[in-house]
């Protein structure tokens, strides 16, 4: 049995702009929508990042 709660000022949704670096064992390239546990602490917490790229070419015209 698993008893666990979520405080109350973790229930909102929100962004955060991270920079991640994939574990050494890991041989695949990150990609978006790929679930993601990250560890903060004693915490863990599953979720799924949506990765954005700058495209400078389209800026030189």
């Amino acid at each position: 049995m698993v008893i666990g709660s979520v405080a109350k000022g973790e229930e909102a949704m929100s962004f955060i702009h991270a920079r991640f670096q994939s574990h050494r064992w890991l041989k695949r390239v990150l990609k978006s929508n790929d679930p993601i546990t990250v560890s903060i602490g004693w915490r863990r917490y599953q979720t799924v990042a949506v990765f954005s790229k700058v495209f400078t070419c389209l800026n030189e015209a």
